[in-house]
C-alpha cells in the first residue's frame, strides 16, 4: 500500500482530470470511476497511447480499501487469462 500521509487539497482532484503529459492529447484520457451496485469505490486515471501509441498507462488506481481484494483477483484472473492465450 502507498500512502503519502497528506491531506488532500482543494484542487488535488482537479489536478487528476487535467495533468497529462507534455504533448498528449486530453481526449486521450480517461478518468472512470469503479463503481459497485450505485456507490463510487474508486476510480482509474488511463492514458491511451501512452508512454507509446500501442500501450495504454495507469496513471493513478485508487481503491477503496475494503474492496482492495477485488482488484487482486481481477490482476490474478487476468495474467492467467494472458498466459493461456
Amino acid at each position: 500500500m502507498n500512502v503519502s500521509g497528506e491531506i488532500a487539497g482543494l484542487n488535488d482532484g482537479k489536478e487528476v482530470f487535467e495533468a497529462l503529459p507534455q504533448s498528449f492529447h486530453r481526449y486521450d484520457k480517461y478518468v472512470i470511476g469503479i463503481f459497485s451496485e450505485n456507490i463510487l469505490i474508486g476510480m482509474i486515471d488511463c492514458l491511451v497511447g501512452y508512454p507509446t501509441k500501442d500501450k495504454a498507462h495507469i496513471g493513478l488506481l485508487l481503491l477503496n480499501e475494503n474492496y482492495q481484494s477485488l482488484i487482486k483477483i481481477l490482476l490474478r484472473e487476468s495474467l492467467d487469462d494472458d498466459s493461456a492465450a
